[in-house]
């Protein structure tokens, strides 16, 4: 079964400010085309819809009184170095 998402530039991100995500994300389901299908598609920009803005986000973290840190893990060459590994 292969799937083709006709229409790219309806997932491109948008700065519209009367941006409707709900609306956004109910037409991204409709299409039952899924997130990888977006990439094979040759999007080239992040979808508006899987953006969070900077703002929302403290206001999640600050809500529950805590703030999660993660860890950068570098894997940069190790494919190339067994000693890496």
């Amino acid at each position: 079964m292969k799937m083709v998402v006709s229409r790219t530039n309806h997932y491109q991100a948008t700065n519209e400010k009367h941006y409707d995500k709900m609306r956004q994300l109910k037409a991204f389901d409709d299409t039952k085309a899924g997130v990888k299908v977006l990439v094979y598609a040759g999007i080239t920009k992040v979808p508006q819809i899987f953006i969070i803005q900077p703002k929302k986000k403290l206001e999640s973290s600050d809500k529950y009184g805590s703030q999660f840190i993660f860890p950068v893990i570098d894997l940069e060459g190790m494919d190339e170095e067994p000693i890496k590994r």
